[in-house]
Order: C-alpha cells, then sequence, then structure tokens
C-alpha cells in the first residue's frame, strides 16, 4: 500500500476521531447544564422549605389552630421528601457529566495520537517522495552521456 493511500486512510480515521470528541463535548456540555438546572431546582425546593419553616413558627407562636399547623407539618415533610430525590438526581447528574468528561478525554487522548501518527506519515511520505525524486535526478544524471566537446 501507498503511503498516500495509508495517509489519507488515517486521515479520514482522524476526522471520525474527531467526530466522536466533538459528540462527546456536546453530551458533556448537555449535561453540565443538566446539572445546573438540577441544582437550580434544589435550590427553590430548599428556599420553599426556608419560607414555610419559617411560616410554620410564626403559626406556633400565634397559637394557630392544630389543623393549619398540622397540614404545614406534612407539607413540610412532603417538600423533605422531595429535597431528598432532588439532591438524589442532582448527584445522578453529577455522575453523567463525570462519565462524559473520562469519555471526552478518551476521545481527546485518541484525536491527539491520531493527529500525532498523520503527522509521521506525512512526514516519512514527504521523505519518501524526496527519496525518489533524489534518485530519478540521480539515474538520469548517470544515464546522460557526458558531453562531446
Amino acid at each position: 500500500m501507498s503511503s498516500g493511500t495509508r495517509l489519507n486512510r488515517l486521515q479520514r480515521l482522524m476526522h471520525l476521531a474527531v467526530v466522536a470528541e466533538n459528540q462527546v463535548g456536546k453530551e458533556l456540555g448537555l449535561a453540565k447544564t443538566q446539572v445546573e438546572a438540577e441544582n437550580h431546582k434544589l435550590k427553590q425546593l430548599t428556599g420553599y422549605q426556608a419560607e414555610y419553616r419559617s411560616e410554620l413558627k410564626s403559626l406556633e407562636n400565634a397559637s394557630t389552630r392544630g389543623q393549619v399547623v398540622q397540614g404545614y407539618v406534612q407539607f413540610l415533610a412532603q417538600l423533605d421528601q422531595a429535597i431528598r430525590q432532588q439532591k438524589m438526581a442532582v448527584h445522578r447528574a453529577e455522575r453523567a457529566v463525570q462519565e462524559r468528561l473520562i469519555a471526552w478525554r478518551h476521545k481527546r487522548v485518541r484525536v491527539k495520537s491520531m493527529e500525532s501518527l498523520c503527522a509521521s506519515e506525512k512526514k516519512d511520505l514527504i521523505a519518501s517522495t524526496e527519496k525518489r525524486r533524489s534518485n530519478e535526478l540521480d539515474d538520469r544524471v548517470t544515464r546522460t552521456p557526458p558531453n562531446a566537446s
């Protein structure tokens, strides 16, 4: 197989590696966006929790009816459960980011090695082409009869 054909194949493989790296990079970006969204939801829930706890204290201090206070207590219990679930969602999203980051790093290493291999192959192709041209020139010089003077 000629070096030019090998270089072309390597360049096509490198292109595919770059496409794969870019795809994983997009997935990483989306995963990071998901973490931000999940954290935002968690922050909202904890904010609601703080507000309702404050309102509950005010109601307890004001000697509000037991049913109203009990309703707040039940709601806060549900809110606590929602916060636990949201913390798990944040954890899953962060884990997805880590997985995508590892995958992207692997793809990046592959692209870098393909770039290096292509550069090496290109250098070898140039060197072999120059050597072939030099040999052809030497052959012409040795085959050319000296000028008769």
